[in-house]
């Protein structure tokens, strides 16, 4: 059991740590429930940079500070939303590149396929005649091509092209054979939409807490004159 001294030693200490003083400090320390961190574990991949994203939401969290856990909810909806649309013009920005890779970087073409007679030198490419195949191996071939199972392709690069790939190549080839960009801007709008919505949800609310501070009026200090 603690002695009378000892509890008055605690009171001291007690008094001592009355926590922040200043403005800005309350004002920082009001946040740490609505500042959690989980929105950051979540929303951060393993790829991106964790630091870029508390700047992010340190600046929402600056223009908007949040007066209830309500106005907590929506600021975070935003900061996600902000953060998921930053993301979005990565993966556009490395699907163009991608694709103009493929086009910088075309696949090897087949100039004839090994042990099959009258496929495996240059007639396959260009046949006795100056015709692809060559009329003597389109008989014979498809006999031997029956006969020799799983062909094994004899390939050689292909030229590159005479100018690097511009950005409306890429950008027809990737809608060509995956109708990406479409996909990208569909993603884009769904989460520019969730960040309105948050947005005019948290002006909703600031307006609401507004409107009832101007009906409650200001304060009267203690001891001033009615």
């Amino acid at each position: 059991m603690a002695t009378p001294k000892q509890i008055s030693a605690n009171r001291k200490n007690a008094s001592k740590n009355t926590g922040p003083n200043s403005a800005t400090a309350k004002k920082a320390v009001r946040l740490n429930a609505l500042r959690h961190g989980l929105a950051a574990e979540s929303q951060v991949l393993p790829s991106e940079n964790r630091a870029d994203f508390d700047h992010i939401e340190a600046q929402f969290y600056a223009q908007y500070p949040p007066e209830s856990g309500l106005e907590g909810f929506f600021l975070e909806q935003m900061v996600a939303c902000a953060w998921r649309l930053r993301r979005v013009t990565q993966v556009e920005s490395d699907v163009f590149q991608h694709f103009q890779h493929q086009i910088d970087n075309p696949p090897p073409r087949i100039i004839g396929i090994a042990g099959v007679s009258g496929f495996d030198d240059a007639s396959f490419e260009h046949g006795a005649d100056g015709d692809a195949g060559g009329a003597d191996n389109d008989a014979g071939g498809a006999d031997n091509w029956q006969d020799a199972g799983a062909p094994a392709f004899i390939t050689a690069p292909s030229a590159p092209p005479a100018r690097a790939a511009s950005p409306g190549q890429a950008f027809l080839k990737a809608n060509t054979e995956a109708d990406l960009f479409v996909k990208i801007n569909r993603h884009e709008a769904t989460i520019r939409a969730g960040f309105y919505r948050a947005y005019d949800e948290l002006q909703r609310l600031r307006r609401e807490r507004g409107a009832d501070t101007r009906r409650r009026g200001p304060r009267r200090r203690r001891g001033a004159r009615r």
